[in-house]
């Protein structure tokens, strides 16, 4: 990425990646990771705040923020929520914002294409369906990914990481045994790594309060994780995870990623989280006649 030699020997820089899929399971963390492998800084794209109501004025907000990634390169720049940013223009916000949207979408388009500075670009999305295919054409990004809900080694892997002891961060210690993760393993299938971290994090937050709680001659002298504390907050429903929220949005999402690469490679021991069946798509008419039926 920062060497000089490939074009000697016509391998041209890498331009970037799209990273798509079901939200919370490391796109942004990934993003982050990039610019820490590659020892560059990282550049956040907010197109909310280049766009103005003044002719003319967002385009050159444009020119100017792909400049300055330019001018800082090598770099790593991050556009979230892409499908929002570079969506197929619509008349939807009225003529002028329909033209508006054109422009500074053929000035990304032609900046992707003609750029030789090493601006890494990751792009990342929730949803692709709405992109213009040429944003997503092979050439344009050196490869689409798709995160999938995490499988069960992988779960195993993020519980190991929010649970282990880091001498250089303050947390609450946990005594959860392996048995005890193995049991959450199995009870969060179908769980984002993000509802994953929240629900460790409201555990011990529990842990917290019941300490303060509890008599000072009788506690410990710092509060310890237990396993009982993470099955409460499991049973409580405080952390209610996306295939509860929008089971049928999740399906759609994931059933569309399957057109993509997998971010994850699942060895012969893993289990990915199966997809689950479409459930009919009733009118509201419908429903309450089968409510009617039900009593």
């Amino acid at each position: 990425f920062q060497s000089s030699d490939g074009e000697r020997f016509g391998v041209k820089k890498p331009k970037g990646v799209l990273l798509t899929g079901v939200p919370g399971c490391g796109k942004s963390l990934t993003a982050k990771t990039i610019a820490k492998i590659l020892d560059c800084p990282l550049l956040g794209f907010d197109l909310g705040k280049i766009t103005t109501s003044l002719y003319g004025e967002t385009e050159e907000n444009m020119h100017r923020a792909l400049s300055i990634a330019t001018g800082m390169s090598p770099c790593v720049l991050w556009i979230d929520e892409f499908e929002k940013m570079f969506a197929s223009a619509s008349s939807n916000g009225g003529a002028q914002t329909h033209e508006v949207s054109q422009r500074i979408n053929a000035i990304f388009l032609k900046w992707m294409e003609e750029r030789k500075e090493a601006v890494f670009v990751v792009a990342t999305s929730n949803d692709l369906s709405g992109i213009k295919a040429e944003y997503q054409r092979t050439g344009r990004w050196d490869g689409t990914y798709f995160f999938d809900l995490p499988s069960q080694n992988e779960r195993k892997a993020i519980l190991e990481s929010l649970l282990k002891s880091k001498p250089d961060v303050n947390q609450i210690e946990s005594s959860l045994s392996e048995d005890e993760i193995s049991k959450l393993i199995i009870a969060t299938q179908g769980w984002a790594g993000s509802d994953i971290a929240a629900l460790i994090k409201e555990s011990r937050n529990m842990r917290f309060n019941l300490w303060c709680d509890s008599d000072p001659d009788n506690r410990t002298s710092e509060p310890i994780l237990l396993y009982t504390d993470v099955e409460a907050t499991f049973n409580s429903g405080k952390i209610t995870p996306m295939k509860k929220k929008d089971s049928r949005r999740l399906n759609r999402i994931r059933r569309e990623g399957e057109s993509y690469t997998s971010a994850s490679e699942y060895t012969d021991d893993d289990v990915p989280v199966p997809i689950e069946d479409e459930e009919p798509n009733f009118s509201f008419v419908e429903q309450l006649l089968e409510m009617g039926k039900r009593g």
